[in-house]
């Protein structure tokens, strides 16, 4: 199942700032998790796990009181305007005692009555990205590319306009700033293995999949990009 990247963001006026998830996707439908419908939020090891309490024995001060008891919280299903998604919205204290902070990057899996949104971690120049699905014009093929956007990748040189060679192995793709005379810089990518790229990266060796997550790992005139490890889970 092709994970989804969503972040933790704040809510509430200023010095009573709290921790809020949102989650707006059609798949939520498809997991059970329509609007009205009861769900309980319980922290777990590096994130939560929402479940779907479609229907359960106890009745509902038992259950409330189970959920409470083990630092979980209940709460609706929502719905936005005119919009059939449904969106699964939570606040409060709860997800900061699971160990999640406004910023965190988490990663969500889910099941039919599942939802688990598990925190990764990331040094300041990381990010998650995830790889898209390109279709051939001429051969109809379908193959996955990796596309790098956002203004912190200039801080390490990758501007707009900038020249890199991008090189595919088994499991990542490396991309170095490339620069001087045109035809010795195809001369040396193409001595290294490596193709010439204007900050779009085609994994053609490195094995990614479209419900792969992937890890953009920057310095200096250099980018990695590799799968989303188990180690980098909480």
């Amino acid at each position: 199942m092709r994970g989804r990247i969503f972040y933790v963001y704040a809510t509430g006026p200023e010095g009573r700032r709290r921790p809020r998830i949102a989650i707006q996707c059609g798949w939520l439908a498809e997991a059970g998790f329509l609007p009205g419908k009861l769900v309980q939020g319980l922290p777990e090891r590096g994130g939560l796990a929402f479940h779907l309490c479609d229907e359960y024995d106890a009745p509902y001060s038992g259950l409330a009181r189970a959920t409470g008891e083990n630092g979980g919280k209940l709460f609706q299903m929502a719905q936005r305007g005119d919009s059939p998604a449904p969106v699964l919205i939570t606040s409060g204290r709860y997800i900061q005692d699971a160990g999640l902070s406004v910023g965190d990057t988490v990663v969500e899996e889910h099941g039919y009555g599942l939802v688990r949104l598990r925190r990764v971690r990331l040094a300041p120049n990381e990010r998650l990205v995830l790889p898209a699905l390109h279709k051939e014009p001429s051969t109809k093929a379908r193959r996955v590319k990796v596309r790098l956007c956002g203004e912190w990748l200039a801080d390490f040189g990758f501007g707009v306009g900038a020249v890199a060679s991008a090189k595919s192995e088994p499991g990542s793709v490396v991309l170095r700033l490339v620069g001087g005379d045109p035809v010795e810089m195809v001369r040396r990518a193409r001595r290294e293995g490596a193709k010439i790229v204007r900050m779009i990266a085609e994994p053609d060796r490195a094995g990614f999949g479209f419900d792969d997550v992937l890890v953009v790992s920057c310095g200096p005139g250099l980018a990695r990009v590799e799968r989303l490890g188990p180690e980098r889970y909480d």
